[in-house]
């Protein structure tokens, strides 16, 4: 299935999402931006000469303020629909400083869990401003990212978008159905029970996603929720099988 992403590109946006983590985005990052407990860093991307990656990083359990960040759910108005407000407040911190450092380069956004609201929010946000950042983005990938938008916000920027949007997702990540109160977008592709990446399919309901919520907090599988949801485990599973991602 064509999801105008190769093999290579694809681990090497799982490398940036979990190099990321690392102190000052690790030794391959051309830039590094923090603002609080915000973080995010530019990678050179190896795949194709002249093209940047633009990470976000997400939660670290061990930081207040990320898990502050988290369960601040109440909504933040943008220009066409509201968004989650902790996710948009900690993307906010670091717009000045990305924007003086990125506005001129071709980038790929990417981000895992909370990182991966922020790379979603920063596409949205760069959009609505129609700040010339928004012509250099290619695409934007994220892993285990929460839900960010309303249906209003959500609807707006999958109409006016003009780049791949691909949200990898394990079926066991709690993380990647919450906050309830908002939605997801893009086009989902989630691992089965093999560790595979197989079912790709468009963003399911609301409905659909509730369900499956409440069965997964009912269900004695709790431990691979939160073990499903780590960077360390989506990179593992697309490396073992990126091609079958791609058939």
């Amino acid at each position: 299935m064509n999801m105008n992403i190769s093999v290579r590109r694809l681990s090497t946006f799982a490398e940036a999402a979990s190099q990321v983590y690392e102190k000052t985005g690790g030794k391959n990052a051309l830039c590094f931006w923090e603002a609080g407990d915000a973080e995010a860093a530019l990678y050179k991307d190896s795949y194709v000469p002249g093209e940047f990656i633009l990470t976000f990083r997400g939660t670290e359990p061990s930081e207040i303020s990320d898990v502050m960040a988290d369960i601040d759910v109440k909504a933040y108005t943008m220009r066409n629909g509201t968004c989650h407000n902790g996710f948009f407040e900690y993307l906010d911190s670091l717009m000045p400083a990305i924007d003086r450092d990125v506005h001129d380069m071709k980038i790929h956004v990417v981000g895992h869990s909370l990182g991966g609201a922020m790379a979603l929010l920063y596409c949205v946000h760069c959009m609505e401003r129609n700040t010339k950042s928004t012509a250099n983005i290619l695409s934007l990938t994220t892993f285990g990212q929460p839900r960010a938008l309303n249906t209003a916000l959500a609807k707006w920027f999958m109409a006016n978008k003009t780049f791949p949007y691909t949200r990898f997702v394990n079926d066991r990540d709690l993380v990647a159905r919450i906050p309830l109160r908002y939605t997801h977008c893009g086009t989902q592709v989630v691992s089965n029970d093999n560790g595979k990446f197989s079912d790709i399919r468009e963003s399911a309901g609301c409905c659909r996603l509730v369900v499956e919520t409440v069965a997964l907090l009912c269900s004695r599988r709790m431990p691979e929720c939160i073990t499903d949801h780590c960077m360390d485990q989506y990179h593992k599973v697309i490396e073992l099988h990126a091609t079958t991602i791609l058939e």
